[in-house]
């Protein structure tokens, strides 16, 4: 999943530690989608999810590498596609549409 340095990004900080992450989408409720997770490494990984009653994304944490989200991780961009498919859904928060997320996490006090 490539995203064009134009692009624009809704900007999110996790909190390390947790087991999982809400991301306020706007997409369609209850429908199946594919979450792409790019690291400052470029690699890549991916998770099917089914969206909530509100068409948010919670994802689970645990299914991704140990120690991948840290405070130390670097930022990552995250985008949605329809199961199977390529081409990028919009994200919507307050009404404005996102491409992507850039997530970023921080250790919890």
């Amino acid at each position: 999943m490539s995203i064009n340095i134009c692009d624009l990004c809704y900007d999110l900080v996790g909190e390390a530690c947790y087991s999982s992450l809400f991301i306020e989408a706007g997409l369609s409720a209850t429908s199946d989608y594919t979450v792409h997770i790019e690291d400052k490494h470029e690699h890549s990984y991916t998770q099917d999810i089914t969206t909530d009653a509100q068409g948010d994304i919670t994802l689970d944490l645990t299914l991704f590498p140990d120690g991948m989200f840290t405070a130390f991780s670097g930022s990552y961009i995250v985008t949605v596609t329809q199961v199977g498919e390529t081409a990028v859904e919009s994200i919507i928060v307050d009404g404005q549409d996102y491409s992507c997320v850039k997530l970023v996490f921080q250790e919890v006090n």
